[in-house]
């Protein structure tokens, strides 16, 4: 192979590029797709080393460890409304932390999107076949008004009480409340 397998105009433009993670993948892929200086450009200008690099790698937005059910939740958060491919993306990240990141006498981990938006159909058969628990919901862009957040509070506080005074008579049966 040339030295210099590129021509002089591509390496002018090539220097234009700030990264040098992301010049010298310019430059292999001119070299290995044969570009022109022009297709150089426009895939310069149009930042495909950028979009590349965040379509091809997948992070976790939050793994905790919830100890209760000894088990690794993974969360991710979704900017826009749920789709079939965040249940497909969701498994991969199972599928992952199930083979690298679970500890013997852990349970299988669990994961939980959260979207600006849901339709609970898309959710229902996007998830059917999925052996994984994962679940689906929506948050809420702004809290709500104060007065709804205070019944809310109080809610809770009483089921909590309800739930504890059960525990000290001995009621093992009593209804549990989740929050």
């Amino acid at each position: 192979m040339a030295a210099f397998p590129l021509s002089w105009s591509h390496y002018v433009r090539l220097l234009s590029v700030e990264k040098p993670q992301a010049r010298a993948f310019y430059e292999s892929e001119a070299i290995r797709g044969g570009w022109s200086v022009r297709q150089l450009d426009r895939q310069i200008s149009t930042q495909f080393f950028e979009r590349t690099a965040h379509s091809k790698w997948y992070r976790i937005d939050l793994l905790l460890f919830h100890r209760r059910l000894k088990c690794l939740v993974v969360i991710d958060l979704k900017i826009g409304k749920f789709t079939h491919a965040d249940a497909g993306q969701m498994n991969l990240y199972l599928n992952y932390a199930r083979e690298n990141l679970m500890e013997a006498g852990e349970n299988e981990p669990v994961g939980l999107i959260l979207c600006s938006a849901k339709n609970d159909a898309v959710a229902h058969y996007a998830m059917g076949g999925i052996q994984a628990k994962v679940f689906a919901s929506h948050y809420l862009t702004n809290l709500p008004d104060e007065e709804s957040l205070r019944r809310e509070i109080l809610s809770t506080q009483r089921a909590i009480q309800t739930r504890q005074d059960a525990a000290r008579r001995g009621n093992f049966f009593a209804p549990r409340s989740y929050y």
